[in-house]
This record gives structure tokens, C-alpha cells and sequence, in this order.
């Protein structure tokens, strides 16, 4: 019924990455609108703010796309997510992806499966 993007989302919530990014929401925005605002933003862009990467992914091709998604829609969190096998791809990604752009920061959350980089703007 939801598709890829609502088993995407549904990982992302099951795994504890939600609190997560609700936590880096909450440091940064003061009101509850502007938390509000975030949260209403990130699911209706989850598309164009989370890349799941698999192991068979070109680093070079995946890590471009993903800097050319954020050069051009300027997302305050952008999330690369991996799992099991991909978890060493994600990280070469997301070291590449950290080449390419400017005015981010990152944070890495794992769990004994997964990994997930969460690239926040600069304030």
C-alpha cells in the first residue's frame, strides 16, 4: 500500500533513527512550530532527504547524487542510511559526499546491523 518510500520510512522509525533526528530537530529549532514545520518537511521530502545505499552502489555515482540533491534543495538534515552489508559502501559514500559539499556537519548512529550518517547545515 505505501511502497519502497513507506518501508523506508517504517526502518528508519523501527530502528530508533526517528528519535534521533527528532533530537537534532529539538537542539536546533526553539519553537513548536518550527518542529513542527521540520517533521512536516522531512516526510513529505523523504525522497529527496534520505538515501538508503546498498552494497552493489558506485561510491563515486551514489556519493554524487547525493551532493547533487543537497547542493540544489539545501535540506537542513540529509540522512544516508545503510544496512549489514553496506554499511562499509555508506561510509565511503558519505566521506565523499563530505568532499563535494560545504557548510555540513555529520553524525553517525549505528545499531549492530545498521548505520546511518546525518548531515546537518550549519546554523
Amino acid at each position: 500500500m505505501y511502497g519502497t518510500i513507506g518501508l523506508h520510512i517504517a526502518e528508519f522509525i523501527q530502528n530508533g533513527f526517528f528519535i534521533k533526528y527528532l533530537d537534532t530537530i529539538i537542539t536546533r529549532e526553539k519553537t513548536e512550530t518550527g518542529i513542527r514545520n521540520e517533521l512536516m518537511e522531512f516526510f513529505k521530502n523523504f525522497e529527496k532527504t534520505v538515501t538508503f545505499i546498498k552494497e552493489a552502489d558506485n561510491i563515486e555515482k551514489k556519493a554524487r547524487e547525493i551532493s547533487t540533491r543537497i547542493i540544489s534543495n539545501l535540506p537542513r538534515t540529509y540522512i544516508i542510511f545503510s544496512s549489514v552489508t553496506a554499511t562499509k559502501t555508506c561510509t565511503k559514500v558519505k566521506e565523499q559526499v563530505m568532499t563535494e559539499i560545504n557548510g555540513y556537519t555529520f553524525e553517525v548512529y549505528k545499531t549492530p546491523v545498521k548505520k546511518v550518517y546525518f548531515l546537518s547545515k550549519e546554523e
